[in-house]
Order: C-alpha cells, then sequence, then structure tokens
C-alpha cells in the first residue's frame, strides 16, 4: 500500500475508534477526559520499546513532534531507561538483557503498571526494532494491553539487515504478530534503505535516515488523525439537544 492509502486507512480508523469511544462515554459517564475536552483533539502518546525504539523516541522528542502528549519508553536495559529522554520510564526486571521469552513474561508481569501509562490514550504509537529480544517480545503485549483499553494502535517497525540471518527470522515472526494485533503496523526495512541511499553513508548516518522517515510519517499520521477528530467533533456537536 503506498503512503496515501497508508495515511487514508490511518484516518478512517481513527475516526471510527473515537466516535465508537464517546458514545460509550456518553452512555456510562458524563465527564470526557479532562486533558482531550480541553484541547478538542485526541489525546496521543508514542512509545519506545528496546534498544532501537528508544534510539528513535529520543529523536522525536528532539524534533519536537507537535500532537504527542506523552513520551514513554519500556526495555528491560537499564542503561537505555537511564539514557532515554521520554517522560515517562518503564523498566521490566532487573536492569540486565534478557532473551525473548523472559522479556516477554516480564511484560505480562508488569501489565497493570504498563496499562497505567498508557491509560486515558486515544491514538498510540509503538515504536520497536523488531528481531531482538526487548522489541519482538514486547511489543505484541503493549500492543494488545493498548487495545484492550480503546486505544487506536499504531506500530512503526523496523527490521535488520539481511546479513543479520538469524535476527532476520526472528524479525519476520515479530511482524506478523503485530500486524494481527496492532490497529496498523508499518515495516521500516534497514535492507531497503541501503540500497537506497548512498554507500558511503556510515551506519549511524544509516540510521538517522530511517529514524527521520519514521517521524515523517508519525508526522503525517497525526495530521490525518487531528483532521479526523475534528470532524468528529462536528458530528458530536450537532447530536446536542
Amino acid at each position: 500500500m503506498d503512503r496515501r492509502g497508508f495515511l487514508g486507512s490511518i484516518g478512517c480508523m481513527a475516526l471510527t475508534r473515537v466516535s465508537s469511544q464517546r458514545t460509550h462515554a456518553r452512555e456510562g459517564s458524563s465527564e470526557a477526559s479532562p486533558k482531550s475536552a480541553a484541547l478538542g483533539r485526541a489525546r496521543v502518546k508514542a512509545m519506545g520499546i528496546g534498544g532501537a525504539g528508544g534510539n528513535i523516541l529520543d529523536r522525536m522528542i528532539a524534533s519536537s513532534v507537535s500532537s504527542i502528549d506523552e513520551y514513554l519508553y519500556i526495555n528491560t536495559d537499564a542503561h537505555g531507561i537511564e539514557r532515554s529522554a521520554a517522560d515517562r520510564k518503564i523498566i521490566l526486571g532487573n536492569g540486565e538483557w534478557q532473551p525473548a521469552v523472559v522479556a516477554c513474561r516480564l511484560a505480562w508481569s508488569e501489565r497493570d503498571r504498563i496499562t497505567v501509562g498508557i491509560a486515558e490514550t486515544d491514538v498510540l504509537l509503538l515504536i520497536a526494532g523488531m528481531g531482538g529480544s526487548a522489541g519482538t517480545a514486547i511489543a505484541p503485549v503493549i500492543a494488545n494491553l493498548a487495545r484492550e483499553n480503546g486505544a487506536l494502535t499504531i506500530a512503526l517497525l523496523v527490521t535488520p539487515f539481511g546479513f543479520e540471518g538469524r535476527r532476520q527470522l526472528t524479525a519476520g515472526r515479530g511482524v506478523l504478530v503485530m500486524q494481527r494485533i496492532a490497529d496498523w503496523a508499518k515495516v521500516y526495512s534497514n535492507d531497503a534503505f541501503a540500497h537506497a541511499v548512498s554507500r558511503h553513508k556510515t551506519r549511524l548516518q544509516h540510521f538517522a535516515i530511517v529514524s527521520n522517515a519514521i517521524i515523517d510519517d508519525a508526522r503525517a499520521v497525526l495530521s490525518v488523525v487531528s483532521e479526523q477528530q475534528r470532524l468528529v467533533d462536528v458530528y458530536d456537536i450537532g447530536q446536542i439537544g
């Protein structure tokens, strides 16, 4: 699917999800989220997961992406947590690297704490690298919890280079899982970017290009969600009385 189709689908899902949430809110309670009500738009959070997700999230924070209310970071690695510029940080386990199976179990065991972090969220951007332990194992848990809490869940996933072998296979499985759980998942292939950019780029420059592509897409997605939110507000106003 091309970028226009991708953004159009996001907008459609945002309109449907937010409209559904507001219908249930009117039936169950007369009060809405104070911040969302005051701003008249969806409450958006971005979460980086694992090492790659955390690096991209930090770039996003430095780029001052508008419309994001809170940045969150989750990892099993204490060093990554300490370096992160996120507003809220969630460390799983004892602060040391963990294999995927353990990381997944830790995420489930901390689901109450994670749910508090993503509470009152209309749109959740999940940013993770696939192929390692943290991103591949924790991202599906977060996506599942977000969906259970009514958030429109958008996953922006980076896959490894082809020469990374086993990590590439693990990433493929992780992407398939995320495509089933998240409302939408977009994949950024390091191999594809490597073919598109100059061979003279360093690895750090390459990763910066990938990160910038994800940040650009995040801005575009949030712009579409914001436009759809205004349509929902107009509809709701028309229903008063």
